[in-house]
């Protein structure tokens, strides 16, 4: 079998291409047609209806969202009452079921991961500055 000629490409290329402007110029006519009409079953209003409601409840959390947005969530007072509780007595925390408390204590509480040797154990950790600091007014007492 002999291959096609370079003039026979060229017109099929040619070919191609206008079928496909014609076949292109067909869809955009049928989206605009389709685009322009306005449903008239009631189950795509009552689902367009649903979706404008969703949207718009969506924008009013937005909104809410922006305004309250830069202003902390609890007060100073609360904040410093619960790092102050959490000081005094961390193992309050510890002692939560949830792993995200867990993990707060192990951060809060030291400056690195915890270190472990096998066959010894974990090893002494660093404490963080909170820590060292009433580490030494009790040390000074």
């Amino acid at each position: 079998m002999r291959a096609p000629s370079r003039a026979r490409l060229i017109r099929l290329h040619g070919q191609a291409q206008t079928e496909s402007r014609k076949d292109g110029s067909q869809r955009i006519q049928t989206r605009g047609a389709f685009l322009g009409k306005r449903p008239q079953l009631p189950s795509v209003i009552s689902t367009y209806e649903n979706r404008i409601r969703q949207l718009e409840e969506r924008r009013i959390e937005l909104n809410e969202r922006i305004a309250n947005c830069g202003r902390p969530l609890r007060s100073f007072d609360e904040t410093l009452r619960t790092l102050l509780d959490f000081l005094e007595n961390p193992w309050n925390l510890w002692a939560s079921e949830r792993l995200e408390h867990k993990k707060a204590v192990l951060t809060l509480a030291f400056t690195d991961r915890l270190s472990y040797v096998r066959n010894e154990g974990f090893r002494t950790p660093a404490l963080a500055l909170p820590f060292k600091v009433l580490e030494d007014l009790k040390s000074s007492k």
